[in-house]
C-alpha cells in the first residue's frame, strides 16, 4: 500500500525527466508497473511517457553497443568477386 501510495504521488506531483528516468532503473520499473496497471491514467501522466521514453533509450543505446561487427571477408579472391557481384548493399563489408 505504501509503494502503491509513493507510485501514485511520483505518477502525479513530482515529474521526472527521462534521463532521471534512465538513470534510475528501479524508479523506472515500477514507473511503467504503475502505467501499465493504470492505462486510463498513464494516458494524462508525464512520468510515464518520461519512463517509456527512458526505457527506449536504455534499448536503443543497448542495441548500439551489442550490435555485431562486420564479418571479415576472406582473402579466397572467389569470394571477393562473388560480394563485389552483389552491389554497394552486398554483406561482405566491402
Amino acid at each position: 500500500m505504501i509503494i502503491a501510495s509513493m507510485l501514485i504521488t511520483a505518477a502525479w506531483g513530482d515529474y521526472k525527466t527521462v534521463d532521471w528516468f534512465a538513470n534510475h532503473p528501479i524508479d523506472r520499473t515500477n514507473m511503467l508497473r504503475w502505467c501499465a496497471d493504470n492505462i486510463g491514467l498513464a494516458r494524462s501522466t508525464p512520468n510515464c511517457e518520461n519512463a517509456l521514453q527512458a526505457a527506449d533509450k536504455i534499448r536503443a543505446e543497448l542495441l548500439l553497443l551489442y550490435r555485431p561487427t562486420q564479418p571479415q571477408a576472406p582473402a579466397n579472391p572467389d569470394y571477393q568477386k562473388w560480394c563485389q557481384s552483389l552491389g554497394p548493399a552486398n554483406p561482405c563489408g566491402n
